[in-house]
């Protein structure tokens, strides 16, 4: 490999062989621009996946969060609503018995 670059670069003329050195030189210092670039977008993108996963972690807390408080939510509603049944029918005994005691005073006034 030695051999090859030095048959490359002074095979020609000096003149030459700078510039070719000069464009050979250039060309690696810009690779390693790019690939310095690259791994700063990588990192960058590491980041941004790393918050996404963290929003999207956050969000699913919410979310069960709020499964559950509706679900506590329901129960008081259903529990609600069965207490509202009882006094309901409650309501209704005790109307029904009133209409009876009303009846029977009827009744015994007419007697």
């Amino acid at each position: 490999m030695s051999e090859t670059f030095m048959l490359l670069f002074f095979s020609q003329s000096p003149e030459k062989s700078v510039s070719r050195f000069l464009s050979v030189w250039n060309t690696i210092k810009l690779t390693i621009v790019i690939m310095k670039e690259s791994g700063e977008r990588q990192a960058q993108l590491d980041r941004a996946l790393r918050e996404k996963r963290s929003v999207v972690a956050e969000l699913e807390k919410v979310y069960h969060k709020g499964i559950l408080e509706s679900g506590r939510e329901s129960r008081d509603v259903t529990e609600l609503s069965q207490r509202a049944c009882t006094a309901e029918r409650s309501r209704d005994e005790a109307l029904m018995k009133a209409d009876s005691l009303t009846n029977q005073l009827c009744r015994t006034e007419a007697l």
